[in-house]
């Protein structure tokens, strides 16, 4: 396992070689500096976890190492070791991101339990930065739309297919409502065109889906399906929201072709007429009663009640018949 390295910084020789040897034997890598100036050095060269530094050192101050060492290697820890302590000194250093202040001469228990401490936030800062940035690696590599959004609708982060997507930079998104950037409204959406999916899962806390109209930088439309996930904190409470959108233009497209063409195809349907049921038609005439009892010609009655066009010939038998007759007359 790698050892964490410590660096005291103090220009008490005595004191340097005390905590060197300590720090050593509890499994500490440590280095000394007998000032301010050797310190900032070595860690220009060497990366520490822990910086113990005195506060009145002969070159310049604690804070002042301080504030170098968090302005230039901010996950690293510094405790302030002091003989000399004020209020304002201690309250100063805590501003600047001290860890801790102690008091000379210190209990050195009390210094090994701060050490610890110091060296333990540092490694969980320095996991949730690796974490951190493997979550901003993976959805900044979907291509879906992903925006963190606070509960007062007001976008906290963006993936980079988010920024794509609205033609704008990160920092024109951040702190803009959602409701803005999206849809160039003034006010949350709104029923029944399109509800505000947020308002939904911070009233029913439940995640929902909708199909929205999203409008780009350029006054482009994209027709958009919508998730919202929540974020809660230990308490179950709902801190913010994750949106997740998705580019349905081309689906939706083809959605409405198809309605139109049911439409279009029922419309047509409905204007086809059938026969149906029992039809009266006289013996001798072959006249059909109709629905008013009405009696109409065949021909005439079908095309009253269908898409049927007609043509008249001669069927063989009655063509047959109609020859002789007709010849039967010529006889005569």
């Amino acid at each position: 396992m790698k050892k964490n390295v410590i660096l005291v910084i103090d220009d008490d020789q005595n004191l340097n070689k005390t905590l060197f040897d300590i720090l050593n034997a509890k499994g500490y890598e440590t280095f000394v500096a007998g000032d301010g100036t050797e310190g900032l050095a070595f860690l220009q060269k060497t990366p520490v976890d822990l910086v113990l530094t005195d506060l009145g050192l002969p070159d310049m101050s604690g804070i002042d190492i301080l504030s170098k060492v968090k302005g230039f290697y901010p996950a690293t820890q510094v405790i302030i070791l002091t003989g000399s302590a004020t209020v304002a000194s201690a309250v100063e250093a805590t501003n600047f991101g001290a860890f801790s202040y102690l008091l000379k001469p210190y209990d050195l228990d009390q210094l090994l339990l701060q050490i610890q401490r110091a060296l333990e936030k540092q490694s969980a800062e320095k996991e949730l930065s690796i974490s951190r940035q493997m979550l901003v690696d993976v959805t900044q590599g979907i291509k879906e739309n992903i925006l963190l959004i606070g509960n007062d609708h007001r976008i906290l982060w963006a993936n980079r297919a988010a920024v794509v997507h609205t033609g704008l930079k990160m920092e024109e998104i951040v702190g803009q409502c959602c409701f803005t950037v999206t849809h160039h409204r003034q006010s949350p959406c709104e029923p029944p065109d399109q509800p505000c999916p947020l308002n939904e899962l911070l009233t029913k806390g439940e995640s929902k889906i909708a199909q929205h109209v999203h409008i780009g930088k350029d006054g482009n439309k994209q027709v958009v399906e919508v998730i919202i996930y929540p974020v809660k904190d230990s308490d179950g409470e709902t801190t913010g929201l994750v949106h997740i959108s998705r580019d349905i233009t081309e689906r939706a497209r083809l959605e409405q072709e198809i309605a139109d063409k049911v439409t279009e195809l029922k419309a047509s349907l409905a204007r086809v007429k059938q026969l149906e049921g029992i039809l009266s038609i006289c013996m001798y005439c072959k006249k059909i009663r109709d629905e008013g009892d009405q009696w109409r010609q065949m021909e005439e009655y079908i095309s009253q009640h269908s898409e049927a066009d007609f043509s008249h010939g001669l069927c063989p038998e009655c063509f047959q018949q109609q020859m002789s007759e007709f010849k039967a007359t010529q006889g005569k």
